[in-house]
């Protein structure tokens, strides 16, 4: 006689769907969270570039030219440009444009709002400055004055 030996499987059909559950649950928060971190050091980055591109246009272009802060917006793109505010300065108080000697250009940032799921993070971005020698403070020949 032949011995017949049956192998009873444990029944495990929503073991695997129960794991991704699991697994999902920590995973998907986790990336979405590395994303937003990515977003907010992108406008960190994008804060600093623009304070270097507004210095610049004020340094060479028309003294108090109203075109700069529309120019830094929309270098910024509209993710940032709503979050970053540039204020222009010209040293010292009340100059001219033969007696300025600096211009100083302060990007004051608000709150970001993230989109991380259970999370409270709205980091306050730091206000991004800088400081360049006035240049020729005239719009005359210059084509970088001229908007694109």
């Amino acid at each position: 006689m032949r011995a017949s030996r049956t192998f009873h499987r444990k029944p495990s059909r929503g073991v695997v769907a129960l794991e991704f559950a699991l697994v999902a649950a920590v995973l998907l928060p986790l990336l979405i969270g590395i994303i937003e971190v990515g977003r907010v050091m992108w406008l960190w980055n994008a804060g600093g570039e623009a304070s270097r591109l507004a210095a610049r246009l004020a340094a060479v272009c028309d003294l108090n030219d109203a075109d700069i802060a529309q120019r830094v917006a929309a270098s910024l793109g509209t993710g940032a440009a709503s979050v970053i505010t540039p204020t222009i300065t010209y040293e010292p108080a009340g100059c001219h444009p033969d007696t300025c000697q600096r211009v100083q250009v302060t990007l004051t940032a608000k709150t970001v709002t993230t989109f991380i799921p259970f999370v409270d993070f709205a980091p306050v971005m730091p206000p991004q400055r800088t400081t360049l020698p006035r240049e020729s403070l005239s719009s005359t020949d210059n084509t970088l004055c001229s908007p694109p």
